[in-house]
């Protein structure tokens, strides 16, 4: 039994269909394409699972969680993983204690961590060409990749400023129309995941 879509165009509101390579297969997901999400509203620490929220065909989706840090703790939450150019100012003392908010080895903010989201590895995935993808067929799926940005955070101590943060996961696919005019097939032809970075001040 596999998800579908829609056949074979995907239909308004269904999941975004995605997957991993397993040998000449695809690995498909249970509940399709999905982004990190948080029920309580808060950030999770990196003991905490990443909770998910399906992508929907048609549909603009956004989620987001709150983070409430002190300065020594947005400071730490910057360099904690950070090259060493983090703590290059000589106004900074070395990070007190490594933040639980963050993946050590990777730098990423765990609510950002896509390697810990089902079928959203940091190497990328595949996704459904159409909304009736067969995951014994490879040519109906294409690849897509997660970019990340070089990691360049910096620690300002003057100015309690924070740049270059990984800040937000930003996902853009490109549908188009096939078959007949009259009754469109709709698909998706590429798939753009992004790290967005911004700068966090303690004011």
């Amino acid at each position: 039994c596999r998800m579908r879509s829609g056949n074979p165009g995907y239909q308004q509101g269904l999941p975004v269909l995605s997957g991993q390579r397993n040998g000449s297969v695809i690995d498909q997901s249970k509940t399709g394409f999905s982004v990190p999400y948080s029920t309580s509203g808060s950030c999770p620490t990196t003991s905490d699972t990443i909770q998910t929220l399906a992508t929907a065909f048609g549909y603009d989706t956004l989620t987001g969680c709150t983070l409430r840090l002190t300065r020594d703790e947005l400071r730490d939450f910057c360099c904690t993983g950070a090259s060493g150019a983090c703590l290059a100012n000589s106004f900074v003392a070395q990070v007190s204690t490594p933040s639980n908010y963050v993946d050590s080895a990777t730098g990423l903010a765990h609510f950002l961590n896509v390697s810990q989201v089902a079928y959203n590895g940091v190497n990328g995935g595949y996704i459904g060409i159409y909304g009736d993808a067969d995951p014994l067929d490879m040519s109906q799926w294409f690849p897509y990749a997660t970019n990340f940005p070089t990691d360049a955070r910096t620690w300002n101590d003057e100015t309690n400023t924070c740049s270059n943060v990984y800040a937000g996961l930003s996902v853009q696919f490109l549908v188009a129309n096939s078959a007949e005019r009259a009754n469109p097939q709709r698909k998706i032809v590429a798939a753009l995941v992004e790290v967005v970075t911004s700068d966090w001040v303690f004011r």
